[in-house]
């Protein structure tokens, strides 16, 4: 959602309200009007670590030894 964010042609439609009451609410309205919401299945990198930053914020946890 946050990469969609810089265009500013989806969001113009929005109100000023829409995000004062409903920031992400609003975002997310956007985006489905544009029909970019919700994320296609395949949108997570195949990369553990990249997924993992994605979902998480952290790298994956290291395997006990």
């Amino acid at each position: 959602m946050r990469a969609q964010m810089m265009d500013l042609e989806t969001f113009a439609p929005q109100r000023p309200e829409d995000y004062a009451l409903n920031e992400v609410g609003a975002y997310r309205g956007a985006l489905e009007a544009a029909g970019r919401w919700p994320p296609p299945a395949d949108w997570l990198p195949s990369d553990e670590n990249a997924r993992s930053l994605i979902q998480t914020g952290r790298p994956p946890a290291k395997p006990n030894r």
